[in-house]
């Protein structure tokens, strides 16, 4: 910014200035001595940053003032208030152009925003400020403040502040508070997708705002300005984030990426449409740190560069929500009436479907792997330790049911007991005691998946010509409901039939046998039912692998892919409640799995 002009601006009025200091000089001789006195009982300053919809599109910095006056004269005995910098500029205010009100003690007081516009010195910062209040009887009354360095209580030091954005001083630039870094526009991805009303992401800003926050330790308060394709502002965001303490609001999800919504925008014709939007940029403040004790603070802001908003590879996705984040390896996972719960490296964890957050039950455990819950317990096995174990919903102490086991990998639960495939197919009650055994060790392949009903427990044999069994509780009796089905997997039943993911492709057939029916083809990971579909995790290629969360009829039909998953190195589990679909992805990274959720029927 270059012009030497001075804006002054109330509400929607733009004022004459009285005087100007020019570049910076002297600071003018000080005020008077009250003619009236203790008519002015405090003063409120801050300095604010406001969007390029304020006052005439000028983005810019105010200094907003308010002169607490004492309640023996009334607001139509006041003519105007004024304010002279320390050096020298000065702004005249009449009482016609400002604001009244009354603050929650009760203190009457009468303010205005002073804006600096395009001075190139920006606003002045250090020294003795003078603020005068005259009533129309010709009397006045004045007091003098000092303003703080930004994030401190102590008095400035620097005579200007400027945002780094707008201007550099070109000499001397010891004498000015700059403003933040700004914040990067590389590094991160954004996105616009118009399912589910519209919404715009971001993909990798998490690494960018922490490296942005760990350099700027004041930095709090962001919002975003939207651009259309010709770079036209369009409004702002309502949401904001990271407050003193950095932590998150609705404008940031739980997994530190950008979620906007319409519900979030607003522009002078009200929300905004999403699919307008083309680049955005980030706005971060700086300052007030701190309680004033002269009620005095400032904010300096970082804008970023204009960042461009790709339409998604598929528009037609709904960007997932984030339940959990910095995990280690997530892997099974299972979902009650109000949290999802999870197996990861070395522990049993669980977080609120409504995205609270998570808590651990149990730890030190070792290689957790499939899990079940029920209306009090959590149920897992652990694949080293050779155990079966359980504890409470909300934690506690953990109970082993089950221990010197060989090969479990898997569980399921009955009304009263727990099942688990194990050189045979073995059970023991939900309180612990003997095990049982319900299908000798004579299986072909080595059992991997189980699932049960009321009366039938039903695996899958991995390995080359593997096999879909089961055998009823208490017989002994073994079906073969499929034979030669090479690496038969992950298994669930519903009232008439078994699925199960093997051969390459999904597949069912009738609980008594029949014909095998071929839902979708391609390998998958887990699946999950509800009344209607089968949902899966569908392997598409790689290591790290990519895969698809899809959803098909359990009747047959096109298959629905729900959400795209990259990168990803791990057990995929997946979980289904009347709304929504649950899984679990973990990447490469240490610590990066996640747990995330999508309404199941959003398409």
């Amino acid at each position: 910014m270059k012009c030497n002009v001075i804006y002054v601006v109330i509400g929607i009025f733009m004022l004459v200035l009285t005087g100007c200091g020019g570049s910076g000089g002297s600071a003018s001789s000080p005020v008077s001595s009250d003619t009236v006195n203790s008519l002015i009982t405090n003063v409120g300053w801050l300095y604010e940053n406001s969007a390029p919809d304020y006052f005439n599109s000028v983005a810019t910095c105010h200094l907003s003032v308010k002169l607490y006056y004492s309640d023996s004269i009334a607001a139509a005995d006041i003519d105007s208030f004024g304010v002279t910098a320390p050096n020298g500029w000065q702004w005249t205010i009449s009482s016609t152009n400002s604001q009244f009100g009354t603050s929650s003690s009760g203190t009457p007081y009468i303010g205005g925003n002073i804006y600096y516009g395009d001075n190139p010195k920006t606003m002045p910062l250090a020294g003795t400020w003078v603020f005068k209040l005259k009533l129309k009887n010709g009397q006045f009354s004045s007091v003098q403040r000092t303003l703080h360095e930004t994030g401190s209580s102590a008095d400035a030091t620097h005579q200007f502040l400027y945002t780094k954005e707008d201007w550099t001083p070109s000499t001397d630039a010891s004498q000015y508070i700059g403003a933040l870094g700004r914040f990067p526009a590389q590094g991160y991805k954004l996105e616009y997708s118009p399912a589910n009303g519209g919404s715009i992401v971001s993909t990798g800003l998490l690494a960018t705002r922490t490296s942005f926050l760990t350099a700027e330790p004041h930095a709090y308060n962001m919002a975003c300005w939207l651009y259309d394709a010709n770079k036209n502002y369009l409004g702002y965001t309502v949401s904001e984030f990271s407050t003193l303490d950095h932590s998150r609001s609705t404008l940031i999800t739980i997994n530190g990426e950008l979620l906007i919504v319409p519900a979030s925008t607003t522009s002078a014709t009200g929300q905004i449409d999403l699919s307008a939007v083309k680049y955005l940029r980030f706005v971060y403040l700086d300052g007030a740190q701190y309680e004033p004790t002269s009620y005095s603070n400032a904010d300096y802001r970082s804008i970023s560069s204009l960042v461009a908003v790709d339409l998604a590879d598929d528009p037609a996705l709904m960007p997932p929500q984030v339940l959990a984040f910095g995990l280690a390896s997530p892997g099974s996972l299972a979902v009650d009436s109000t949290n999802v719960y999870w197996s990861e490296t070395g522990a049993i964890k669980k977080a609120g479907i409504n995205g609270s957050a998570v808590t651990t039950l149990a730890s030190g455990l070792n290689a957790p792997f499939d899990i079940a819950v029920d209306g009090s317990q959590v149920y897992w096995v652990e694949y080293y330790g050779g155990s079966i174990k359980k504890v409470g919903l909300n934690g506690g102490t953990v109970t082993t049911l089950a221990s010197t086991l060989t090969n479990v990998s898997a569980l399921s639960l009955t009304d009263s007991s727990v099942v688990w495939p194990d050189a045979g197919i073995r059970m023991v009650g939900k309180n612990g005691g003997s095990t049982t055994e319900i299908v000798s060790p004579l299986l072909s392949q080595g059992e991997y998946k189980v699932a049960v009903d009321a009366d039938n427990v039903y695996w899958t044999e991995y390995g080359i010509g593997g096999k879909v069994r089961k055998s009823a509780f208490g017989s002994g009796t073994v079906t073969t409901l499929v034979s030669q089905e090479d690496y038969a997997g992950p298994i669930a039943v519903d009232s008439t039939d078994v699925y199960w993911l093997g051969g390459g492709a999904l597949k069912k057939i009738g609980k008594n046998g029949g014909t095998v029916t071929i839902l979708a083809t391609g390998p998958g990971y887990n699946l999950a039912l509800d009344a209607t579909y089968v949902y899966w995790v569908a392997y598409i290629d790689g290591f790290p692998s990519s895969a698809e969360v899809r959803k098909v009829a359990k009747n047959g039909g096109p298959a629905t892919t729900l959400a795209k998953i990259a990168n990803i190195s791990n057990y995929y589990g997946i979980a289904v409640d009347g709304t929504n679909v649950y899984w679990t992805e973990s990447t490469m990274a240490t610590n990066g799995g996640m747990i995330k959720t999508l309404p199941k029927n959003y398409r």
